[in-house]
């Protein structure tokens, strides 16, 4: 996705209560006061480790992510996300702020979950 790009959302109690890996979400950042879309890749109390050379979630290596310029990755950083909190990553991996620079984020801050992109500013 990109800036200007109009998208519809559910905010059905339902689903939001539902949410899953690879679910895209939109959420605002209490600390950035920014709204962000990105994609969940690990739920409640699962574990995240991130290393210069490897992105685990629950031991499995998720292999998709490069991590060499996301902050200080000169040791492991591991979460343990608590039964509120989801990690989340954007789809342009090398250039998003996502849970690698922002943390977990947690249920109270996502506003709903993105089910259909309608106008692309990229085509304009």
């Amino acid at each position: 996705m990109f800036d200007g790009d109009m998208f519809l959302a559910t905010k059905s109690k339902y689903r939001m209560i539902n949410l899953k890996n690879d679910d895209v979400i939109f959420f605002h950042h209490p600390l950035t006061n920014l709204y962000y879309v990105k994609r969940i890749v690990a739920t409640p109390e699962d574990v995240v480790q991130l290393s210069s050379n490897a992105f685990l979630i629950n031991d499995v290596d998720y292999g998709k992510v490069s991590l060499s310029d996301k902050g200080d990755r000169s040791n492991v950083q591991k979460w343990t996300l608590k039964k509120d909190e989801y990690f989340v990553l954007g789809d342009n991996y090398n250039n998003s702020t996502d849970s690698r620079v922002l943390g977990p984020i947690n249920v109270e801050w996502i506003l709903g979950i993105i089910w259909y992109q309608y106008y692309s500013a990229k085509n304009r």
